[in-house]
């Protein structure tokens, strides 16, 4: 909440400053636009023609040595800004410029060489402008005449086009006899290799079915060769397996090889005829048993009998069976035997042969390698050859330029709305510059935080001499508000002698200090002003009266302060003059002198008000500060720094004044929105003669009267 409430106060500030600067905004506003503006009316009209160009990637560099044609396929990122700088190029826009005789045509009084020529053509040229997602980009030309940029951009592009048409059919050209001279050079190697694998062939007796291919000499023997080691292996597993099966069944009795023999993977048709029937009498056994019936039933006896007999038969055919086992394994080990001598046998004559075709099989190597070579590139130089009788079209223009109808520079609409922003910002700055700079008394908070004491008032701009307003008018409500404060922050009700003080002249010191006067007159209090400003009086010119007779007679003792003191047209208001004051004579107030004077004023008037000069120009206000009992501090507006106010405070309290508190005077309101509820009171009073027409002036005073509202006392 308190953030925020500080954000909007920081804006208020703002614009506060802008309304009461706007007149520099303008100034600078109005410069920047009009020179703009001028300047967009003399500079020449320049039109603007373009063609658009499609650039393909460059086709003829070739690889020869890759198995097959490429191109660099997609378009290079830098292909579009690299092919620009080569339309700049002296080789392409010096043809153009003898085409089109512009070193005649933009002749002046000089005459132009080419190389001059072809820098103001370069300064014409726009920067292309890649079309996103495309290969072509766009060519501009400015000219002042729309038929000369027309005509400037198209021969460009013509050139452009034909030089790179030539360039890639001498690269093309250049591609092919290179290629051609590798293709007989890949020949000479391919048969020099094909006579070389021929000879081996015929010294070495070799016969290759086939001599075309990859496949080796010795290949039908090692296919033998890989026939007799499969089956040597296939017959060392079986023996193997044979030999765990005999194992077996000789290390188990009858009754564990019968129920382990389908594990062991033995298949005898006596034994699966056999195993059912034994195990079933096994089972009935078992069950007569546990039925209640004793071993010696004979039921159980006859079915004991049956298993014994069938147990005999299968231990029997288990016998065979081991029998058959031991007869299959040596069959199987002497097939075994036989094979491998058989093996051995392939082995040797395969080595033999491998090392007959050794080299011959390295010829044959490298006659496939050269011939493969060979065909490719002979491929690549006949399909070459085929395109190098296409036209080539490396670049080509889609969009000719017609003679533009209107001017493309300058937009004056881009330029002004460029200037507007530029015034604007101009402006601103200027205004919040001086702002900065600017370390007069803008606000009450300034005056509080630097002397450490209250603002009791605020007096607006323009508010008139009480003494010539009627009584009950908005003017006085400003030194009401004043007098109320004072009054609150006196400590001492006996305090009644006052005094106000300046940096400088000009601030309102008077003004104030008559005004407040006449309204703790009207107030009902007996009132005396006192004019201490010896060598600027300016009392009696507001009350309308002259100086003559006055304090400095009464001070020098040539005349007593009642014979002195005047009635003013203001009830209970009277005035002592300052007197005739002759420049280099003695000094006519001093302390010893006023301060008795002072204190009998007291006893006779219920508040003594003494108008003093500026405290940091004369001692004379020092003596009146000391010597009253009341010091308050006149500020005006936006004037003298706020280092003198620090001098001022500084100076009461070096003459040991009683400096109550502050008054900021001629704030221009109208400005300066932050103390417009200071003057919302005016909306109160009536329709008396002076504040009518103040309402129907907008708050402005007559022209007569604002010399009293400017603070010139």
């Amino acid at each position: 909440m308190n953030d925020t409430s500080e954000a909007n106060l920081h804006l208020l500030d703002y614009w506060r400053v802008i309304r009461y600067r706007w007149p520099f905004l303008l100034i600078a506003f109005i410069i920047v636009t009009g020179a703009a503006g001028i300047t967009c009316y003399f500079l020449p009209r320049e039109y603007y023609a373009s063609i658009t160009v499609e650039v393909k990637p460059d086709d003829t560099t070739l690889k020869i040595f890759s198995n097959e044609f490429t191109t660099r396929g997609n378009t290079d990122i830098r292909m579009a800004p690299t092919q620009f700088k080569i339309i700049q190029s002296k080789e392409v826009l010096y043809p153009v410029i003898e085409r089109l005789d512009l070193v005649n045509q933009w002749r002046t009084s000089e005459p132009l060489t080419m190389e001059r020529t072809y820098q103001l053509l370069q300064k014409k040229m726009a920067k292309s402008r890649e079309i996103r997602g495309t290969d072509m980009f766009e060519i501009g030309v400015f000219s002042t005449d729309p038929q000369e940029a027309a005509a400037i951009v198209n021969a460009i592009g013509q050139e452009y086009q034909n030089r790179r048409r030539l360039e890639q059919e001498s690269h093309l050209r250049q591609g092919l006899a290179e290629l051609e001279s590798v293709v007989a050079k890949q020949k000479s190697d391919k048969d020099a290799a094909q006579a070389e694998m021929l000879r081996i062939r015929d010294e070495e007796g070799i016969i290759d079915l086939n001599p075309e291919t990859i496949a080796s000499a010795e290949s039908p023997e090692r296919e033998v060769l890989t026939r007799s080691e499969a089956e040597v292996s296939q017959m060392q597993s079986k023996v193997a397996e044979l030999e765990t099966q005999l194992a077996e069944t000789e290390k188990l009795d009858p009754a564990v090889l019968l129920s382990a023999i389908r594990t062991l993977g033995i298949d005898d048709s006596n034994v699966a005829r056999l195993q059912p029937l034994y195990q079933a009498a096994v089972s009935e056994e078992a069950r007569l048993l546990s039925s209640g019936l004793g071993p010696n039933h004979p039921r159980v006896k006859a079915l004991r009998a049956q298993n014994e007999t069938v147990y005999k038969q299968l231990s029997t055919e288990l016998e065979g069976v081991r029998s058959a086992l031991s007869t299959r394994l040596k069959v199987a080990q002497s097939t075994y035997e036989a094979l491998k001598e058989k093996l051995e046998g392939e082995r040797e004559k395969f080595n033999a042969i491998r090392r007959k075709s050794v080299g011959y099989t390295g010829a044959k190597e490298r006659y496939l390698t050269a011939k493969s070579l060979y065909e490719g590139t002979e491929t690549r130089l006949a399909t070459l050859t085929m395109q190098g009788r296409m036209a080539i079209y490396p670049a080509r223009i889609w969009d000719r330029a017609e003679p533009p109808q209107y001017p493309a520079r300058p937009n004056v609409l881009l330029y002004m709305g460029i200037a507007v922003g530029a015034g604007l910002l101009v402006g601103f700055g200027i205004i919040f510059f001086l702002e900065y700079i600017d370390t007069s008394v803008k606000t009450v908070e300034e005056v509080e935080e630097a002397l450490k004491i209250p603002v009791l008032a605020v007096i607006p701009k323009r508010v008139r001499l009480l003494a010539d307003s009627p009584e009950d008018s908005a003017d006085s409500e400003a030194y009401r508000v004043l007098q109320t404060n004072i009054d609150l922050a006196r400590k001492e009700k006996s305090a009644s002698t006052f005094t106000f003080v300046s940096g400088g002249v000009g601030e309102g010191k008077s003004t104030t200090l008559n005004n407040l006067a006449c309204t703790y007159a009207l107030s009902g209090l007996r009132t005396l002003i006192v004019d201490a400003d010896f060598r600027r009086a300016t009392q009696h010119e507001i009350l309308g009266s002259d100086r003559i007779n006055g304090l400095i007679e009464v001070l020098d003792g040539t005349l007593s302060w009642k014979d002195a003191v005047r009635s003013t047209n203001i009830k209970n208001l009277s005035f002592l003059p300052a007197g005739r004051f002759i420049p280099g004579s003695r000094k006519p107030l001093q302390p010893e002198t006023l301060k008795p004077l002072m204190e009998e004023l007291k006893t006779e008037y219920d508040v003594v008000f003494f108008d003093s000069p500026p405290i940091l120009g004369l001692s004379d206000a020092s003596i009146v500060v000391s010597l009253a009992d009341i010091t308050m501090m006149v500020i005006q507006y936006r004037r003298f720094p706020r280092s003198m106010l620090a001098r001022v405070q500084q100076a009461v309290n070096h003459a040991h004044g009683n400096l109550y508190g502050a008054v900021l005077n001629n704030v221009d309101v109208e400005r300066d929105s932050g103390y417009q509820y200071y003057t919302q009171y005016y909306d109160y009073y009536g329709s008396s003669g002076d504040t009518s027409r103040r309402r129907k002036s907008g708050g402005k005073a007559k022209p007569e009267e604002e010399t009293v509202a400017q603070g010139e006392y």
